[in-house]
């Protein structure tokens, strides 16, 4: 069993609680469920790792703020009352994902652009591409939380899309 699979056993009964508001903001900002779903449970094991479980639970010294652990010290919305509220946070976790797609698409490849915008969604944007121009798509989890955010979202994803109704496919090169 590999490591991914082995998340996704244990965050899989968490992450089916909110599959309708994943479904939801995926269809929205036009990003794939699958890869959304993957972060929650890299981020938050679908709210299984959170002080206390659940959508209204923290992480990452309290800094991190529900499912898609959205960060206090960098955005806004982290701020409010309303990031424990399931849908709202997991469409701020959407919103900020298809943002960093528009953004990388303009700057590396069209195969390489959702990897990017996933590893910016750890280290910020600019930390993302930063690492890609430096190293191609091998280096681009350089900067981001164990150096294999994006590879181990991206292998998540591959593991859940089944779960979802989706083929089992690659997402992007680099694996």
């Amino acid at each position: 069993m590999t490591e991914a699979e082995k998340h996704i056993q244990l965050d899989w009964p968490w992450i089916q609680r909110w599959l309708t508001e994943l479904r939801s903001a995926s269809s929205f900002y036009g990003v794939p469920v699958e890869v959304l779903a993957a972060m929650m449970s890299r981020e938050s094991g679908g709210g299984r790792l959170l002080k206390p479980q659940g959508p209204a639970g923290t992480g990452d010294q309290g800094h991190g703020r529900g499912l898609m652990q959205i960060d206090d010290r960098w955005h806004e919305f982290a701020r409010t009352g309303d990031w424990r509220n399931p849908l709202s946070n997991i469409k701020y976790g959407a919103q900020l994902l298809a943002n960093n797609l528009a953004a990388a698409r303009k700057k590396v490849s069209v195969k390489d652009a959702l990897r990017v915008a996933v590893a910016g969604y750890n280290c910020g944007l600019g930390n993302a591409l930063a690492a890609y121009q430096a190293a191609g798509i091998a280096g681009v989890d350089a900067r981001t939380a164990g150096g294999n955010y994006s590879r181990d979202v991206f292998n998540r994803a591959a593991v859940l899309a089944p779960y979802l109704g989706a083929p089992k496919k690659k997402l992007c090169s680099g694996f």
